[in-house]
C-alpha cells in the first residue's frame, strides 16, 4: 500500500502541495491521508496566560479552523476526481486523519504500518 502523508496548512504554498500530491496518487494509485497542521499554543499555556483569551474560546477557534482545513483538502480531492476512501475505493482515493494524535505519534503510526 502507497500512502502519501499531506500535511494541510492555511498558507499560500499549499495549492501546488495539494497539486504535488494528487499528480503522484494519481500515477503511482496511492492513498493520500490529509492532517491539519497547525502550531498552536499547548492547552495548558492558554489557561494560564494573561491575554485573556478564554480556554473554550481557544479550543473552538482550533476546532473551526481544523474544519476548514479538511474542507479545503476535501473540496482540493474531489475537484482532481480522487474519490474518497471506502472499502470500495479504486485507487487513487484519500482520508483525513482526526487531529487529535500529536505529529510524532501519527509518524510511528505510519512507521508501523509501513514495516507490516
Amino acid at each position: 500500500m502507497k500512502t502519501i502523508l499531506v500535511p494541510i496548512q492555511n498558507i499560500a504554498t499549499m495549492a501546488s502541495t495539494l497539486e504535488a500530491a494528487a499528480r503522484l496518487a494519481q500515477r503511482t494509485g496511492a492513498y493520500i491521508e490529509g492532517f491539519p497542521l497547525r502550531f498552536g499554543i499547548p492547552p495548558y499555556l492558554v489557561a494560564e496566560l494573561a491575554t485573556g483569551i478564554p480556554l473554550d474560546s481557544y479550543l473552538a477557534k482550533s476546532q473551526e479552523e481544523f474544519a476548514e482545513l479538511h474542507r479545503l483538502f476535501e473540496a482540493f480531492m474531489l475537484k482532481h476526481d480522487i474519490s474518497p476512501a471506502t472499502a470500495r475505493a479504486s485507487r487513487p482515493c484519500f482520508g483525513w486523519l482526526k487531529p487529535r494524535l500529536r505529529v510524532k505519534t501519527l509518524l510511528e503510526v505510519m512507521g508501523e504500518l509501513s514495516t507490516s
